[in-house]
């Protein structure tokens, strides 16, 4: 669903800049008209938003069981719709204060990853390359017909891209895209300021790198964004929780925005591109350290792995089980304590607070061992009180 969402995004941005060209020679006053021609699919907007239905989970939250049931249903069939209509009757099963929940062990952790992959996804640069690529490409020689008409090759170019994603949002996951087209965008705007450097800002060559940043946005960011922020809240806060990371982006969105042409034209093309690669690098370190991998995972229990993501896992270093449980759905096992990857995981755990016992850094032979002299532990420990 997040995945439509933002196809349905990129498919408005697509007919706005279609309609945008064809309106380019009315007049002194074009852009009154380009603001005008909104009015109609705000209009359809409305009259389509009257006949959506609502989500289970809110039915079921308002008492509206029946109907909340009948749209699982209609998604999953009868049998799925039962085991997750259980599911939820348990995550709403306790009535708290939402918004003081916020503040709960394990919630305030997804608020504050919700909070900031919100101010990332616009730090990073998305709406000022798709807003203002027109006076980008004029800043790099193009004229003002062929910089309006290349808008027309950025909206197809992150249409098809969008659709792209479709593919590779539940066949690679979340949070392996994320990290992908963070790197790919923070090397797309490395390479446009490169190229202001070496006063080579001209031509084709812009274009080519404004498609290639949009490219990696389309086919992972932004359909992940939204898929993201709404699974990892849990059940009885989600509708109060969302508040948060949608408020914020669209605040990040209006001052990048704002700001954005006076860092242009003013502080400098290098250094405006400069600092949004190193936003897409922040973007990729705050995936890889504190986003959980929600793929295959349902919203019940995406919500458990927040309450419990400080429990140890018990489970042999390398085993398969080992990702599908607890603190797996967080971080990756190690396979030894002297293994780089053990070590960077261990840095990443206590810069975010969570204990070291979220990974369990021994050998598998070692795990066997321990677990099968637990039990022996035990009866020594009961036969000395005794």
């Amino acid at each position: 669903m997040g995945t439509l969402y933002q196809l349905s995004i990129i498919t408005g941005i697509l007919m706005s800049y279609c309609i945008n060209y064809l309106l380019r020679n009315a007049g002194a006053a074009n852009w009154r008209w380009m603001f005008i021609t909104g009015v109609v699919p705000s209009a359809i907007f409305f009259l389509l938003l009257r006949r959506a239905p609502e989500t289970p989970r809110y039915l079921f939250l308002a008492g509206r069981e029946r109907e909340g049931l009948a749209i699982l249903e209609r998604i999953a069939g009868r049998a799925s719709a039962e085991s997750e209509a259980v599911e939820i009757r348990a995550s709403l099963a306790t009535k708290r204060h939402a918004w003081l929940d916020l503040l709960r062990p394990g919630i305030r952790r997804a608020v504050a990853v919700g909070f900031v992959l919100a101010i990332l996804v616009h730090v990073s640069g998305i709406n000022t390359i798709i807003d203002y690529a027109p006076a980008i490409l004029r800043a790099a020689g193009w004229n003002l017909d062929a910089a309006l008409f290349s808008t027309f090759i950025v909206g197809v170019n992150n249409l098809l891209f969008t659709l792209v994603s479709f593919w590779v949002i539940d066949r690679y996951g979340r949070k392996p895209l994320y990290i992908v087209g963070s790197l790919g965008m923070a090397a797309a705007l490395t390479l446009l300021a490169a190229t202001v450097a070496a006063g080579r800002f001209q031509g084709a060559v812009v274009l080519i790198l404004i498609l290639g940043y949009l490219a990696f946005f389309a086919s992972s960011i932004g359909p992940v964004f939204w898929t993201l922020v709404s699974e990892i809240f849990p059940n009885y806060i989600r509708g109060t929780a969302m508040a948060i990371p949608v408020l914020t982006q669209w605040i990040a969105n209006a001052v990048v925005v704002l700001f954005f042409p006076y860092a242009f034209h003013q502080i400098g093309k290098a250094v405006t591109f400069g600092f949004l690669a190193v936003m897409s690098i922040a973007q990729a370190a705050v995936a890889w350290l504190w986003v959980p991998e929600t793929k295959n995972k349902t919203l019940e229990e995406i919500e458990r792995a927040w309450a419990g993501d400080e429990a140890v896992r018990t489970v042999t270093a390398g085993s398969p089980e080992g990702r599908e449980t607890g603190g797996g759905l967080l971080f990756d096992t190690c396979r030894s304590p002297h293994d780089p990857w053990c070590r960077a995981i261990r840095i990443a755990l206590w810069i975010s607070r969570m204990p070291l016992s979220a990974c369990i850094c021994e050998s598998s032979e070692s795990s066997i061992a321990a677990s099968t002299m637990a039990p022996e532990r035990t009866s020594r420990q009961a036969a000395s009180i005794s």
